[in-house]
């Protein structure tokens, strides 16, 4: 579940993004994008949301990142709100819940 805290309206963007955890490797292995009039909102991220050829049932952890960008752009540096969770298992009942927060410049 992604949602922003009690009291904000967000408009942009929401982009969930999976990647290999712990890696450096910035290519996700899936995503999804969703309007943020929609939060709060649940996700699932599975083999039909990988991205090029990937599986992300191919791997044992997975790292979440969710982006609000009001441009509509993804990347971190076009994000106005975060959040994280890292070393996830990517099991088919794997359930977390992130809370946005105000991105800070990097």
């Amino acid at each position: 579940t992604v949602a922003v805290p009690e009291g904000v309206t967000a408009q942009g963007t929401v982009f969930v993004i999976a990647r290999p955890s712990g890696g450096a490797q910035r290519m996700p292995t899936a995503a999804v994008r969703r309007s943020a009039s929609e939060l709060p909102f649940s996700v699932r991220l599975d083999d039909t949301s990988s991205m090029a050829g990937q599986k992300i049932s191919a791997l044992s952890l997975i790292d979440v990142e969710v982006q609000l960008s009001e441009t509509g752009q993804p990347g971190r540096a076009n994000a106005s709100w975060l959040a994280n969770a890292a070393n996830i298992e990517p099991t088919e009942d794997a359930k977390i819940q992130l809370v946005l927060e105000v991105a800070v410049p990097q």
